[in-house]
């Protein structure tokens, strides 16, 4: 059996307070692979040759403008920009930790050791059926995510150069996952990299094998807060493309590798899974509405 291990950190009061602040894990239930029969893929190969992880510029990069932490009042994670500069996505099990229905937590964009660019409200207006699942005694880690609204532009509150080309990040909607196995990057915050608490771009990396429909196996460098981290590629216009939203860690009972923080492996869910929402979100946007309107038009299309 394989344990999957989230780590979140406590509420973050201040922002000059950040980095005294530590993460702390608790367990999540137990996920087994597939049957040995089913696993049509190449098996991740741990860490052990993996560079180390790279320190992001959140001010200037394009994909990585979009990253940030989400602080809910319990834990933290990473959230980032999709579909529309006020749509972000973070894990279920971050925002909403206990599964109390929380909707609210802040969105600190770019933030970048003892700064960021911006700190914004964040209303959850969608989320899958983690929690759900969870008090029916079962789980579903395709389901730990959460889309919320911004209560404004980061682009309005944030000073942007004239003409900046800031995009959000867009999913991948297609099955092709795949395809540029080799040229994924994980972009989050880690506790325990050299990166330190800053955020940071992963070593190229791959997906693996799938442990149930739409949770994907991958080895990019993941620690504690890189919770809800997007999983990224770039398509032939440059585009930063979302491919998975990373979920956790995964330790192995016996055994360690020799560099990554004791985790073996990581798994994802595909954004196929939350592709179509994202982009609903991203159209109520684009008309004016606000959050609890959208949360309303989205309910009423639930089947």
């Amino acid at each position: 059996m394989i344990g999957i291990v989230r780590a979140s950190g406590r509420p973050l009061l201040l922002t000059m307070l950040f980095c005294c602040v530590a993460a702390a894990a608790h367990a999540a239930p137990i996920c087994k692979r597939l049957a040995a029969t089913n696993q049509r893929f190449v098996p991740v190969n741990g860490f052990v040759e993996n560079p180390p992880p790279l320190p992001l510029d959140t001010a200037r990069a394009h994909c990585a403008w979009g990253i940030g932490l989400a602080i809910p009042s319990s834990g933290s994670g990473t959230a980032f920009i999709i579909g529309n500069r006020r749509e972000v996505m973070a894990n279920l099990h971050v925002v909403d930790r206990h599964c109390r229905g929380d909707r609210r937590f802040t969105f600190a964009h770019g933030f970048n050791g003892r700064a960021g660019l911006s700190s914004i409200g964040a209303t959850v207006v969608a989320r899958g059926d983690y929690c759900a699942k969870l008090r029916r005694g079962g789980h579903d880690y395709g389901g730990d995510w959460v889309i919320a609204v911004l209560d404004e532009d980061p682009l309005a509150v944030e000073e942007i150069a004239p003409g900046t080309d800031i995009r959000p990040m867009q999913p991948r909607a297609d099955r092709s996952w795949l395809r540029d196995n080799g040229r994924y990057v994980l972009l989050g915050y880690g506790m325990s990299y050299r990166a330190g608490l800053f955020p940071y771009r992963s070593a190229p990396c791959r997906f693996g094998r799938l442990f149930e429909q739409d949770v994907v196996e991958h080895d990019c460098d993941a620690s504690a807060r890189t919770s809800g981290a997007p999983i990224v590629s770039n398509d032939v216009g440059g585009n930063c493309v979302v491919s998975a939203l990373h979920v956790g860690e995964i330790k192995q009972m016996a055994g360690r590798p020799a560099y990554i923080d004791d985790v073996d492996a990581n798994v994802a869910v595909l954004s196929e899974r939350f592709a179509a929402t994202v982009r609903a979100v991203a159209r109520e946007l684009e008309r004016g509405r606000d959050a609890a309107e959208i949360e309303a038009e989205l309910a009423r299309r639930r089947p």
